[in-house]
């Protein structure tokens, strides 16, 4: 087989690691890389010397050396830059077995941490209480569901009711001996081609605010992302439970196939919902790939199958609930393989967290002799093996064993909060020198009844902030509160619900 270039990396030379024999300092005279295979979004091992080719600046070096390491993956004591994605899109799928897996049997205290959700993002930050933080991942991902629900509710109540209204409308339009009405027939004025305009407007309407909800990658949140990886030079993992939205959409065997124009439908559909850009994926997994970043994503699919149907005399209208292909469906596989990352669509979280158990990642060090007219400004590597050869701007296995990381003082911290009287107190801890607070009181309809923020200078010291809350009937509620560092955005949250009753007002958890 002829020699194929598969990847190439243009970087400038001291990005890439260079030491001395056993000293650890720079030396000018010979070069290390290393990188990780994959065929086919699986590791290759068994790659030797002879398998590669190695060109910098356009002409071919040497490969002094080669050598490959294995490990499991979260092996290793240092510290972990470990990020998590979730996103909710169905009231009644537990995420919990998730969850409790993640944070027990693979954080570990001193690591990283970076969470996202549908309407959440809590930035990078060290984990010092495995508990405390299962409890604040739980409390956001149950708030995210009752969000969900409510949206959910109001979404079915808008198409139920424009189904009743379209049949209606098609009821009346239908004699015994012509069928669909023609102008000269319409008994309700209303011409064939509005009641399928008025249904497709609507439709898509209610699609749009429907997707505002689920968690959308877009570049501000990559790039925070990206960001985070790139000042983290140990192991740079991403976990992603994706629950796939589904919408509803006409069965094609129904009434509406011959009368609504279902293509059309679908057609607004797709420029609604279906908004991958196919080449995003690669784009950002090599970038992520070149960070040492390894995405492990489920996509799991919503257990909620109840279709819409309105029947009568002479209509019988029915939209059937189907999972769609939004923008993190499409785009978290290609991140995954494009990373070496697993991808699972079972549903299923045990066989998925057994093949992340089980999963080995391979490592290879390539040493090699600078030449002097090569200063190496680009660095490109070939393999003869139909092979993904990436560059990993990690150290390698065993020097990632022996690292400690490093664990900076928070910039901030919501230390605490009291609840009585109507008035909320926020401790805040941090090094942070400016801080603002929001606070978000919502009812379980989501409706909300407070939305207030103050700003505190910190610097080092405990503050205390008081907030007024509005008098609110018996019930329970959730209670958000967001600090931000307003210089680098650096933020902390805590969510709790709010009981009240006639004995005052109380945290439910």
């Amino acid at each position: 087989m002829s020699l194929r270039q598969l990847f190439i990396v243009c970087i400038a030379l001291p990005v890439f690691s260079v030491c001395g024999a056993g000293t650890g300092q720079q030396d000018e005279a010979s070069g290390e890389l290393v990188f990780r295979a994959f065929r086919q979004g699986l590791p290759v091992t068994g790659l030797k010397a002879e398998d590669l080719r190695l060109r910098i600046d356009g002409r071919e070096q040497p490969v002094a050396a080669l050598s490959e390491a294995s490990r499991r993956l979260g092996a290793g004591t240092a510290p972990r830059l470990v990020a998590l994605l979730v996103n909710v899109a169905d009231a009644n799928l537990d995420l919990t077995p998730g969850i409790e897996f993640l944070v027990t049997k693979f954080l570990r205290a001193g690591d990283q941490l970076l969470f996202c959700s549908n309407n959440f993002f809590l930035s990078t930050h060290v984990v010092s209480d495995l508990a405390a933080e299962k409890a604040r991942l739980q409390q956001i991902i149950s708030l995210e569901k009752r969000k969900f629900q409510a949206l959910y509710q109001a979404m079915r109540f808008q198409l139920s009711d424009l189904l009743n209204r379209t049949g209606r409308m098609i009821d009346g339009q239908t004699s015994e001996e012509v069928g669909f009405a023609t102008p000269e027939w319409n008994r309700q004025g209303v011409y064939p081609e509005a009641i399928r305009r008025n249904f497709i407007h609507i439709f898509t309407q209610t699609a749009q605010s429907y997707k505002k909800f689920f968690l959308q990658l877009d570049d501000e949140k990559m790039r925070s992302l990206a960001a985070a990886c790139s000042g983290w030079q140990q192991d740079k993992l991403v976990f992603v439970l994706y629950e796939c939205p589904g919408f509803f959409a006409p069965e094609p065997t129904s009434y509406m196939a011959s009368y609504l124009a279902p293509s059309e439908m679908f057609k607004k559909l797709h420029e609604e919902l279906y908004v991958a850009p196919a080449s995003q994926g690669e784009t950002y997994g090599r970038q992520f790939a070149r960070r040492g970043t390894t995405w492990h994503s489920l996509l799991l699919t919503p257990e909620d199958r109840i279709p819409l149907e309105v029947s009568s005399e002479t209509v019988t209208l029915r939209l059937d609930r189907r999972r769609i292909a939004s923008l993190g469906q499409e785009l978290l596989p290609q991140l995954s393989r494009q990373t070496g990352g697993i991808v699972s669509e079972s549903s299923n979280f045990t066989e998925f967290f057994t093949l992340l158990s089980s999963r080995e990642e391979a490592f290879y060090r390539l040493d090699f002799a600078r030449q002097p007219e090569a200063p190496g400004r680009e660095i490109r590597l070939e393999t003869a093996a139909a092979s993904e050869l990436i560059y990993d701007d990690r150290p390698g296995p065993a020097a990632m064993a022996s690292a400690t990381g490093e664990q900076a003082a928070p910039l901030l911290r919501i230390a605490g909060m009291e609840v009585g009287k109507q008035k909320l107190n926020v401790m805040l801890d941090g090094t942070a020198p400016l801080v603002s607070v929001n606070i978000q009181l919502t009812d379980k309809q989501v409706n909300q009844h407070l939305n207030q923020s103050s700003e505190i200078f910190l610097g080092g010291a405990g503050k205390k902030l008081v907030f007024s809350l509005p008098k609110l009937g018996r019930g329970v509620y959730d209670l958000v509160v967001e600090a931000v560092n307003t210089a680098g955005g650096e933020n902390d949250i805590v969510v709790r619900r709010l009981q009240v009753d006639k004995s005052g007002w109380s945290f439910e958890f």
